[in-house]
């Protein structure tokens, strides 16, 4: 796949203890809505064993500006977690879009 218009998503966010399987649920229902997108190539969360409330949502898009735009941005589904998941939160929402330079992948990746 040309990288030229694909993006990572970076998210980390810090979630309250009591509210950490609630956003698991959130994170998994979203995650089932968005890879439903034709942009979303793929979407993986990440727990932290060492500090359980501490989450990744890592995210590629084959398309920045879609990404971006109100299409998803305002979807129903994206709309829909950040209203459920504001009480659980216990620090903001850091996230940030990069820029895919290089991808590497199945044997080249281990051989390297």
């Amino acid at each position: 796949m040309d990288t030229k218009d694909k993006v990572a998503l970076h998210i980390h966010v810090v979630v309250k203890p009591e509210y950490i399987e609630d956003f698991k649920k959130a994170a998994n229902e979203t995650a089932e809505h968005a890879l439903k997108e034709d942009a979303c190539i793929l979407i993986n969360s990440y727990h932290n064993p060492d500090n359980p409330g501490e989450f990744i949502l890592y995210e590629e898009w084959s398309d920045k500006e879609y990404l971006l735009s109100d299409a998803h941005q305002k979807s129903a589904h994206i709309t829909n977690f950040f209203t459920v998941t504001q009480p659980m939160i216990k620090e903001p929402f850091q996230y940030a879009v990069y820029d895919v330079l290089k991808e590497n992948k199945g044997a080249f990746a281990k051989a390297n």
